[in-house]
């Protein structure tokens, strides 16, 4: 009797199960905004995001704010459709797939695995496909190289967010001058990730510092990662990793609370917490982003496919900095972007 009653008691914990998956499938399919309420005869604009943290989100709200200025207004001269995958890569395929099938004018991925999930249904279907925030857009596959000529068979544009790492080393050393070793924190399964800290490792090495690798295959691996380099690094460097930046307040709790000097490669990232970065104006990015749409909206020749060129900025979190007792340093005074100043 034990027995048929626990087997019983399975039947049922499958069976709700296999309801639940079919009523999450739904509601990525029927909630608000999704696809399906795309039913229009408005050019649709389909945005794919992998995950949401401050730099992905800035660079979304400038690519909206671009078609914006440009007449293209969500709901009365354009359809925009956006779909985040909360940081499932099956979820991002699963998007793709939706996103694809409603015939849109463009398909645009807000990083790297959202991008590489796009690709291949907007190259089997030819939909133009615009990404943003894509370190390396080259190992990724998205594009053949820097000086390959549009296809008009797989049309793939898009802006690299790729950082100058020297630049990062630089900053890094013009706060700690006995700089000696540098914690990263990163997915290895993110393609962008494992370039820069592949091109970051040899630049210490060079330079005479020791890199010292934390691996979080997932936002909930974030913390034990960083508490992992505690007492074992002289500063922690987070790179445009969607994994680790999506998980950003724990490690600025843990750096914060071992006096640990925290830099980023995102401007966000700073303004919740870490010391500083040498980055870009993500909302900037973001609208050059929206700039490539409209050009292929306008059904205007796109000459380059990637563009890589983008200002540099210093961002200094004054909070931080003051806690951490580290003084401004004279070389960066002047041209300095303050975040985090107390009112």
């Amino acid at each position: 009797m034990k027995v048929n009653v626990t087997m019983k008691n399975l039947k049922i914990i499958l069976i709700s199960v296999s309801i639940l998956a079919g009523l999450s499938f739904l509601l990525l399919k029927k909630s608000p905004n999704k696809v399906d309420d795309a039913k229009s005869t408005l050019p649709l604009v389909c945005l794919s995001q992998i995950i949401e943290h401050p730099a992905l989100d800035e660079e979304r709200r400038g690519i909206i704010d671009a078609l914006k200025t440009a007449g293209y207004i969500d709901g009365k001269t354009i359809k925009i459709i956006y779909q985040n995958a909360q940081g499932n890569l099956a979820t991002a395929t699963q998007i793709a797939k939706m996103q694809a099938g409603a015939n849109p004018a463009v398909l645009v991925g807000i990083s790297t695995p959202s991008a590489q999930a796009l690709l291949s249904v907007a190259t089997a279907q030819k939909i133009p496909l615009v990404f943003t925030a894509v370190t390396d857009p080259y190992d990724a596959k998205l594009v053949k190289s820097p000086d390959a000529p549009a296809d008009p068979k797989n049309a793939v544009f898009g802006i690299s967010d790729a950082l100058p790492l020297a630049s990062q080393i630089t900053l890094m050393r013009e706060f700690l001058p006995n700089l000696k070793t540098i914690g990263v924190i990163y997915n290895a399964g993110e393609v962008n990730s494992t370039h820069m800290v592949s091109e970051l490792k040899a630049l210490c090495e060079r330079e005479g510092l020791t890199l010292i690798p934390a691996i979080a295959t997932k936002t909930g691996d974030v913390s034990g990662a960083a508490q992992s380099l505690v007492g074992r690094v002289d500063a922690i460097y987070v790179p445009n990793d969607n994994t680790a930046v999506s998980a950003m307040s724990s490690i600025v709790q843990i750096a914060e609370k071992a006096k640990l000097p925290l830099f980023a490669g995102d401007t966000g990232s700073v303004q919740n917490g870490a010391l500083a970065t040498r980055g870009y104006d993500r909302f900037k990015l973001g609208q050059k982003t929206g700039a490539l749409i409209i050009r292929i909206l306008r059904r205007e020749k796109i000459e380059k496919i990637v563009d890589a060129s983008h200002d540099l900025h210093v961002y200094v979190n004054e909070k931080t900095r003051k806690t951490l007792g580290i003084t401004l340093p004279v070389s960066l005074q002047k041209n300095v972007i303050l975040v985090g100043t107390e009112k």
